[in-house]
Parts: structure tokens; C-alpha cells; sequence
């Protein structure tokens, strides 16, 4: 990097314009400082989330690195992905800095910065595009809020300690994702149609616990643990134990377990915590175990399937705050 090489900044406020010349750098393939050059070339909403789509190349190594207007030289997204190179061109999209940019005021604030506990399935209307349809209300999540079935969101009002609200208006999903892990106290207000009139439900701000001070037992290239979702109460009752990762040709691999895999049971055992797994696996070095998994793939009328996979378990390691 040159001595003259100045900070480059987030533009968190400003929405890319439509084909604003753009460069997305990175290290993709191991070439370090690699630059290449495009348009914004839209907008989107996608698989959750708010991206900018770009035709400036990103390739397998550029994740994470800036996208960078310019006009402006400052950071207006994060490079995270291409849309297929085999189905595709100049088709590649990065994290608008709006959506990172809480994080990063979080962090500096020395404020949690993990997401927020939304307890709801929420739908764009296919007919009207900026309009979020409420499509199931969830039970078992670690925070209720007062919404119904057929509720559309309009606004999130969040009031800073000085008594000052701000309005974020609702346009898709990922707006109100990214709206409320700006908050940094206990409670916000969502503005919202029902039945043709608009009112204002207080709502609850809990955060989604840091992966980091969770606990994991990593065997045979597995690594295992809790993971929440908001709709665990239809796919995962019982808090089952998930496959975190599975390291390329490992045991593990060999054996097919699968990322997102449920640990029901261990050679028949029910085993619902990491410190029992730990404690089972620890004894069974060098000897083959009988994993019973619940996968999420279509069977005969169904939509999981259950598998018998066994693997030989080598070291194990406890991963995490232990």
C-alpha cells in the first residue's frame, strides 16, 4: 500500500444512484490489492437482505473488501459475492454501507452489536413492492411482540436518551433488520397498518447472543453446537444440537454430514447440550459412533429426512467460552 494511501470513509447516509462508476477491491485469488471497475447497476432485495448490485467483478478472494464511489472516494458497500459465473455476467453484489454502518456506531459506542430478535416471518406484497406483509407470528422466541397475522409495516420510531426520535420508513424486510440494531436501549415503536388503521405497538429490543461466547465441540472435522432461529418451534422442536461446519474431506465429510444437519441422538442417546456431547464423544476416541440426523431434504411426504451416519471420532476439542 503506497505511504500516501489515505482512510477511505463509509457513506452511511447517501442511497447509491443508479450508474454511479464504482471499483471494488480486494484480494481475490491471492493477488493482493486488486482493483476492478463498474457501475452501480441497481438495487435489490434478495434473500433477505438490502444489496447493491454491481457489474464491477467480484471474484472468490474480494469478499469483504470496499466498494468505492469515485465521485466521492469514499466506501458506499462491502464486496460479498457474484450472482453465478456459469449462469452470468457482471452480475455481483455488496452490503450497502447503511446496513454496516450501525455496527461499526455500535462497536465504537462499546454497545452490543449482534442483530435483534424479530419474532415474525415477514413477505414483501408481490403486487406492491415497498409494502411488508406479516406472515406468521412466532411463539417460542425469546421475545414477543404484539403483532398479528396480516399486520404491514410502515415505521420504526426509535427515541435516543436525550428524548429525540428519528422515523426509518419500512420499505422491505432488511430495512427493518437493519433499523432496529441501531437502537441502543431496551425498546423502539413500530408504526403499522391493521385493518385500515394505522397504530403504534411498543416493542421489545433483544439482541440474538454473540457466537463467540457460545460453546462448540469440534470432532472428526465437525464442529457442533446451539444455534437459535426464530422459527425453531416448527423445525427444530426439540433444540437440537447443529452441525456448525464440516472441513472438506474430513471424517466427517466422508461420512456426508452436512452443514445445518440436527444431532438427534448419538448411538441412541439423546444428547441436547454441549457439554454432554463433549463429555460422550471424549470417551469414544478412535471408535465409530451411530449419529441419528434430521436434515431438512424432502422424503416420502415430508420434508426432513432421517439419516444413520457413522462416524469414527478422533480428537476433541471444546471450542468457545468453556
Amino acid at each position: 500500500m503506497p505511504s500516501t494511501a489515505t482512510e477511505a470513509s463509509p457513506d452511511c447516509t447517501t442511497k447509491p444512484a443508479l450508474g454511479a462508476a464504482v471499483g471494488a477491491f480486494g484480494h481475490p485469488h491471492g493477488l493482493d490489492f486488486t482493483g476492478t471497475r463498474g457501475i452501480v447497476s441497481g438495487t435489490k432485495f434478495r434473500w433477505s437482505r438490502n444489496w447493491i448490485q454491481t457489474d464491477a467483478a467480484i471474484n472468490s478472494g474480494n469478499s469483504g473488501g470496499p466498494l468505492i464511489k469515485f465521485e466521492t472516494g469514499r466506501v458506499i458497500g462491502i464486496n460479498t459475492s457474484s450472482y453465478s459465473k456459469s449462469k452470468s455476467e457482471g452480475i455481483s453484489f455488496a452490503i450497502p454501507a447503511s446496513d454496516f454502518c450501525p455496527v461499526i456506531d455500535l462497536l465504537r459506542d462499546g454497545s452490543d452489536p449482534n442483530p435483534v430478535v424479530i419474532p415474525a416471518a415477514m413477505s414483501l406484497n408481490h403486487e406492491e413492492e415497498k409494502v411488508i406483509n406479516i406472515m406468521r407470528v412466532y411463539e417460542r422466541t425469546a421475545v414477543r411482540w404484539d403483532l398479528r397475522e396480516g399486520d404491514q409495516l410502515e415505521k420504526l420510531i426509535v427515541t435516543d436518551p436525550s428524548g429525540k426520535s428519528r422515523e426509518h420508513v419500512l420499505e422491505t424486510p432488511a430495512d427493518l433488520i437493519t433499523g432496529v440494531r441501531w437502537v441502543k436501549g431496551k425498546s423502539a415503536n413500530l408504526a403499522l397498518s391493521r385493518d385500515n388503521k394505522t397504530i403504534t405497538l411498543p416493542v421489545e429490543i433483544k439482541r440474538w447472543p454473540s457466537l463467540l461466547g457460545q460453546k462448540f465441540v469440534y470432532a472428526s472435522g465437525a464442529t457442533i453446537g446451539v444455534y437459535e432461529l426464530i422459527d425453531d418451534e416448527l423445525n427444530n422442536p426439540d433444540r437440537l444440537l447443529m452441525v456448525h461446519d464440516v472441513r472438506e474431506s474430513s471424517k466427517a465429510a466422508v461420512a456426508s454430514l452436512r452443514h445445518q444437519d440436527l444431532i438427534k441422538s448419538v448411538d441412541g442417546q439423546l444428547i441436547r447440550t454441549p457439554e454432554l456431547l463433549a463429555a460422550y464423544l471424549s470417551k469414544k476416541k478412535n471408535k465409530v459412533v451411530t449419529l441419528n440426523v434430521v436434515r431438512q431434504w424432502s422424503d416420502y411426504r415430508q420434508k426432513i429426512s432421517h439419516k444413520l451416519i457413522k462416524i469414527e471420532i478422533g480428537e476433541v476439542k471444546q471450542i468457545g467460552r468453556w
